[in-house]
């Protein structure tokens, strides 16, 4: 099962659903799912791309550690009305240098709780210091 897109993900809440014996349960989930993206998508598809704030992830393994395009979290970002610097990269969890992330310049840095790293990981090296998501701060 892949559930990196929000379609898939409901796809494997129901396959989930079906093996537990727990279709109601699941069905009622996706429906709920769905009202929450709608509403989202209602506060958030008329920002102008241009408008949209570039987000950096910085994965679990570390600050330069990101979400690809491919991943359900750039998603999440672009529902949310931004838009994933690592959006044009495939792979997962992929690797990236922090040359590459003082050129993306991002307006937000959002650190994963379930990684080995924290927000004060990246505020306390002096190498992020002009990324602007460090400088607003």
């Amino acid at each position: 099962m892949v559930a990196e897109t929000p379609e898939q993900l409901m796809s494997t809440v129901e396959n989930l659903g079906r093996c537990f014996g727990k279709e109601e349960r699941a069905s009622k989930y996706n429906q709920y799912y769905q009202h929450m993206l709608s509403k989202i998508s209602q506060k958030t598809r008329d920002i102008p791309s241009f408008a949209r704030p570039k987000v950096y992830m910085a994965g679990p393994s570390g600050p330069l550690s990101t979400a690809a395009g491919d991943m359900y979290q750039t998603s999440l970002i672009e529902m949310a009305g931004g838009k994933n610097v690592a959006a044009d990269m495939k792979g997962g969890w992929v690797n990236v240098d922090l040359e590459q992330i003082i050129k993306w310049n991002p307006d937000f840095i959002l650190v994963v709780k379930y990684g080995n790293i924290t927000s004060e990981t990246i505020l306390q090296d002096p190498r992020w210091k002009d990324i602007k998501a460090v400088k607003v701060r």
